[in-house]
């Protein structure tokens, strides 16, 4: 939840902990729940989670069961005490209450609903329950997982209800594996919190680390939206893997099925981090703080106070939780045409041909057509990029295997964090070859099938001719931010992180990964481009740190450059590049040149160096943006191509054209030859902005563009057309013209959306497409 320093998840229920002067008999209880039952008026009607299109339902629970019973232990875990095992007291946010498994806080009321009541005993203690789901769901590559939850929070008057802090949110199972210290990196989503009796839903997401980074911990980066109060409504969570590349995807939260924010991964800037918010396994949580510091902060002042009120006019009513998948089958059909040319050599003594050398050779064309039927049903949740090779083709489960654990993780303990798959591990074993008979062959990072259709048909390939390839496959994929001409016998990967005190080094990377047993001299041989000492270690990227010396090599000659360019980079950036800088676009004081500079001591660059190397940040930097990459350092001998923005061109060419034509005799070699002379001048204009459109850039722009500007999604006022414009006053342009040029933001610019880039300046010249 929203300003915690780590936010704490008890996977353990710690049964031993009781509290019996906050517990109430089963008389009073009850008598308690009949009192605050004669004042709340429940709806009539029961609602049940909506029938989705297109969508299929992947968890359910709407509550059923007798009243003052306990919701259903095999969906849910009750967090216990004040502190998770091994984390901060209070929670780490400051919170009051002590949370229990007691159906004095946590009941079914018999109509479908779970209540999470806060209880305030005659001693002024606070007790209250937080519950989290025993099962993980997880959002595949190339799908999409929606989470929505009817709640209803009382209309109770706000002067009552200082420090009342409910929320419903996720977070990633690296929580759980790693620990209250892995918080914030390990991910979470808040999907909505409630404060001190306002009529304002919090969506926050969290990430990266703390304090800082990427999601601006502490603070998270969030959204506000108003709500009615009394009644129920439906809070939603969307993770769209859809698009083709990750800086796209993206995390959008709903009320009443109205997108209300939307956060992409070019926001978050890093793949390590924006994959454990999207990428990885996620558990959901219910819960409500008494007090605290967000509840702190809103109000001004500690709380609660004494006039905050207990019992149900404090209370989280929940209707349903449903965690929906989308995907359906697919059947295609692709017909390929192969053209081959073939030259046959003739000799020939009677017949007048004309070629293009001499009248000893014809050109024949041979068009072969081979046609490929490929008829596939693909599955409503589809195949992981970080499959093994071989894995069945009938998967509908997958689980993630963590490869930076203590113990490592096995194909037993995967299964064991998927409850509700009763596969064996012998399964496991059959359904993914490449882990070895024993599962000896596991490998931290990526997924395993966990569970079968047996009626999901397989890929049948028909093909008029027969190729015979043979291909070695590696059981571990390369990931695609490793460092130039790293080992291509690597077995196992270690993520640097970039923005870390103190910076991450070749023998802290090892140092996270105890069963590996190479050395730092390893590492670097491995991963040339760190350099003989590590220096050049950079965040972000990922290091072998374990090989297999069976494995086969290939080896290809190629000049590669120290660091790909970044999709990010700004306008005009030098070609010499070898080193990038991430921008930090919502930190407190916020990014600078000398900023981005520091974060990388070995670059000894200067910020006049990185000014001029990246002239779009303006003579002073003043322009920097965050969620760009600035180049901070370059190789002076790495060529650069020339282009300027219109060059016009007069060429003159001379066209010879020669006919030859074979004698009719008996000697080949007598021939008659004409040749022609033309010359032609011609004129030509060519027009090159030399700036690259970005990827973030919005549907339907105009394709005249030449400067760009990057509106940011997590501040407050939001961003508006004309608070984008104002940001570079270098740029002569109407608010109007803004929204001629990027259509998708609406006719009054009210669609404008954070994490895009605005063309806020065109070259009329310039061709439109």
């Amino acid at each position: 939840m929203t300003h915690h320093s780590f936010l704490n998840n008890a996977f353990l229920c710690v049964s031993s902990l009781v509290f019996s002067s906050l517990f109430f008999s089963v008389d009073a209880r009850s008598l308690h729940h009949q009192h605050h039952a004669r004042h709340h008026s429940y709806d009539s009607v029961k609602r049940s989670a909506p029938a989705q299109p297109n969508w299929q339902l992947s968890f359910l629970d709407d509550f059923p069961g007798t009243a003052n019973s306990l919701p259903s232990s095999s969906n849910w875990i009750w967090d216990i005490g004040t502190a998770y095992p091994g984390g901060p007291s209070q929670w780490g946010t400051g919170e009051i209450e002590t949370y229990v498994k007691s159906t004095a806080n946590s009941y079914l009321d018999g109509n479908g609903n779970l209540n999470i009541v806060p209880i305030k005993s005659s001693s002024g203690q606070w007790t209250s329950a937080r519950i989290e789901t025993a099962q993980t769901f997880q959002c595949v590559a190339g799908g999409k997982m929606m989470i929505q939850s009817s709640i209803k929070v009382p209309n109770t008057s706000a002067s009552k209800q200082a420090g009342i802090w409910p929320g419903f949110w996720a977070m990633g199972q690296s929580f759980r594996t790693k620990g209250p210290t892995a918080w914030p990196m390990s991910g979470e989503l808040d999907i909505v919190e409630f404060i001190n009796g306002s009529p304002t839903a919090y969506n926050t997401a969290h990430c990266g680390v703390a304090p800082g980074g990427p999601c601006n911990e502490y603070n998270g980066i969030g959204h506000t939206s108003s709500f009615t109060r009394g009644v129920f409504n439906t809070y939603g969570l969307v993770i769209d893997r859809t698009a083709s590349t990750w800086q796209n995807e993206f995390i959008a939260w709903q009320l009443n099925g109205v997108e209300k924010f939307r956060l992409y991964g070019s926001t978050i800037g890093d793949l390590y981090t924006w994959g454990n918010l999207t990428h990885q396994p996620i558990f959901l949580i219910y819960d409500l703080a008494i007090g605290g510091s967000f509840p702190n902060a809103v109000a001004g002042t500690s709380t609660p106070n004494s006039n905050t009120v207990d019992g149900l006019d404090s209370a989280m009513i929940i209707d349903y939780v449903a965690v929906y998948n989308s995907a359906a089958p697919i059947t295609t059909t692709k017909t390929t045409t192969k053209t081959t040319t073939t030259t046959t050599k003739t000799t020939t003594k009677t017949t007048t041909k004309t070629t293009t050398t001499t009248s000893k050779t014809t050109t024949k064309t041979t068009t072969k057509t081979t046609t490929k039927s490929t008829t596939a049903v693909t599955s409503a949740v589809p195949t992981p990029t970080n499959a093994t090779p071989g894995v069945t083709q009938q998967c509908i489960t997958w689980g993630y295997v963590y490869g930076g654990i203590t113990p490592a993780d096995t194909c037993a303990s995967v299964l064991a964090r998927h409850p509700s798959v009763k596969s064996t591990v012998a399964q496991v074993i059959a359904w993914n070859p490449a882990v070895g008979s024993s599962c000896q062959n596991i490998q931290g990072g990526t997924s395993l099938c966990i569970a079968i259709d047996p009626s999901k048909a397989t890929t049948t390939t028909t093909k008029t001719t027969t190729k015979t390839t043979t291909t070695t496959t590696s059981a571990v994929v390369t990931p695609t931010n490793v460092t130039p001409g790293v080992t291509q016998q690597c077995i196992t990967w270690g993520y640097v992180y970039g923005n870390i005190s103190p910076a991450d080094t070749c023998a802290s990377v090892l140092a996270r990964h105890p069963s590996v047993k190479s050395t730092v001299a390893q590492v670097i041989a491995w991963n040339p481009a760190v350099g003989s000492s590590c220096q050049n270690i950079q965040g972000g990227t990922s290091l072998c740190i374990a090989i297999d010396p069976t494995k086969a090599t290939t080896t290809t000659t190629t000049t590669v450059a120290a660091q790909a360019t970044p999709t990010n980079v700004t306008p005009g950036v030098t070609q010499q590049c070898i080193t990038w800088g991430y921008v930090y676009g919502n930190i407190s004081p916020a990014d600078t040149c000398a900023s981005v500079l520091a974060r990388h001591p070995s670059v000894k660059s200067t910020v006049a160096q990185v000014i001029a190397w990246n002239p779009a940040v303006g003579s002073s930097c003043q322009n920097i943006q965050g969620g760009t990459s600035l180049c901070i350092a370059i190789d002076p001998s790495k060529p650069v191509t020339s282009t300027t923005a219109i060059t016009t061109t007069t060429t003159t060419t001379t066209t010879t054209t020669t006919t030859t034509t074979p004698t009719t005799t008996t000697t080949p070699t007598d021939t008659a030859t004409t040749t022609t002379t033309t010359t032609t001048t011609t004129t030509t204009t060519t027009s090159s902005a030399g700036v690259a459109t970005p990827t973030n850039a919005t549907p339907g722009v105009t394709t005249q563009c030449i400067t760009w500007a990057y509106v940011y999604g997590n501040i407050t006022p939001a961003d508006t057309c004309a608070s984008v414009i104002h940001r570079h006053p270098s740029v002569s342009v109407t608010v109007a013209q803004v929204i001629e040029w990027n259509p998708a933001v609406g006719s009054d610019c009210s669609q404008i959306q954070g994490g895009t880039s605005l063309c806020i300046a065109i070259d009329p010249s310039k061709t439109r497409r």
